[in-house]
């Protein structure tokens, strides 16, 4: 049986905030972590990681969520300035 989702806080963030629209979409869409991440070819570990904001994705990986999810192409980018490359936000190693 699944575990239930860990309660998150999107106002914490901006990773937060973009964890949050990513599970909200991934949800919406009917996909599991894992499913998500079989279509971008990640596993589904790290869809969870950036949903509990663990992990901050890089530009291709932003767009390549966007692009699974139908957002448009820049919808999730839009709440992580440094996935579009802004040095305001230092990206994490």
């Amino acid at each position: 049986m699944p575990q239930p989702p860990r309660a998150l806080n999107p106002a914490a963030s901006p990773l937060a905030a973009f964890g949050a629209a990513l599970r909200e979409r991934r949800v919406a869409a009917r996909l599991s972590q894992r499913q998500l991440g079989g279509v971008i070819h990640v596993s589904g570990a790290l869809i969870g990681k950036l949903e509990k904001a663990e992990r901050r994705p890089d530009a291709d990986l932003v767009r390549g969520l966007d692009l699974a999810l139908e957002a448009g192409g820049t919808t999730l980018g839009r709440l992580l300035p440094a996935a579009r490359g802004d040095p305001a936000v230092p990206a994490r190693p």
